[in-house]
């Protein structure tokens, strides 16, 4: 049985790690050559390795997709080794987190770069080359912070609302050309940026350096914040990269042919409350 994007080209910025890595393996596991991107060459490697072991074909890019440079470089790496490019996944993102009377300049504008600048440039870069080909799909990953407002992710959550926004523009604008754009929302994810904050796991380049750092906690404390964040959603679990992967293979195959400017939340029901205390618990 042919697997759901059999043939087809994708780039997957962020590749290196969390739903990235877990998108570009599961896209290349059900048949597209994969554009492994990433700006950090070790953990792009990793994935690069993961593909091919598994019988799988990708290419690796190392470069900052939120340059014209890096992201010129995506595209042109696509081209040049695979001749198209059907699917584009916008998944590279980076954050300072902090009050916002607290963050810097510097720091907001990168969070803005990294998060909604690459979009923008993935975007407008590829969708050139998908009209000469007659269509392709872009699925890009914003965040529940893009919906509601998070305290200590100000300059993230307004990044994110702009790719929301920069989606529906984007759907509106080259649904004509048979190019769909849709967005995921996912609330926690269990990648390396989510461990990092809770102590855990390898870390991430996604943090960048906080002005007001949070205050130290004890491993108990870490573990009922984690907990905590877990039974905020109606499912009482952190959802794990493999699942929003799942869902940017399908908003990039063809069984999501009618879906164009969607907006797909995928935090396990978290948003769904008002936040007033319940009555009856």
């Amino acid at each position: 049985m042919a697997g759901r994007v059999e043939g087809k080209v994708a780039a997957i910025t962020g590749a290196g790690q969390g739903q990235g890595a877990a998108t570009a393996k599961l896209m290349a596991a059900e048949g597209a050559s994969v554009v492994v991107v990433d700006w950090d060459e070790d953990v792009a490697d990793k994935t690069a390795k993961a593909i091919i072991d598994a019988g799988g074909e990708c290419t690796k890019v190392v470069a900052d997709v939120a340059t014209v440079e890096g992201a010129q470089k995506m595209i042109d790496t696509a081209l040049d080794r695979y001749g198209r490019l059907d699917i584009l996944h916008n998944q590279v993102f980076g954050m300072q987190a902090g009050r916002l009377e607290d963050l810097t300049p510097e720091g907001f504008n990168e969070t803005v770069r990294l998060t909604l600048f690459s979009v923008f440039l993935g975007i407008k870069l590829a969708v050139p080359v998908m009209r000469r080909q007659g269509g392709g799909a872009i699925v890009n990953t914003a965040s529940v912070s893009g919906l509601r407002g998070d305290p200590g992710l100000g300059a993230y959550a307004a990044s994110k609302a702009g790719v929301i926004s920069l989606t529906q523009t984007a759907s509106v604008e080259y649904g004509p050309s048979n190019i769909r754009v849709n967005v995921i929302c996912p609330g926690n994810v269990n990648s390396e940026s989510f461990q990092q904050a809770f102590g855990e796991g390898p870390g991430s380049k996604t943090w960048l350096t906080s002005p007001t750092p949070p205050p130290e906690r004890t491993a108990e404390q870490m573990s009922a914040a984690r907990q905590a964040m877990a039974d905020a959603t109606p499912l009482k679990r952190i959802t794990e990269p493999d699942e929003i992967a799942r869902i940017a293979l399908f908003l990039a195959s063809d069984e999501a042919s009618t879906l164009n400017g969607a907006v797909l939340v995928a935090d396990g029901g978290m948003t769904n409350r008002s936040g007033a205390p319940a009555m009856f618990e």
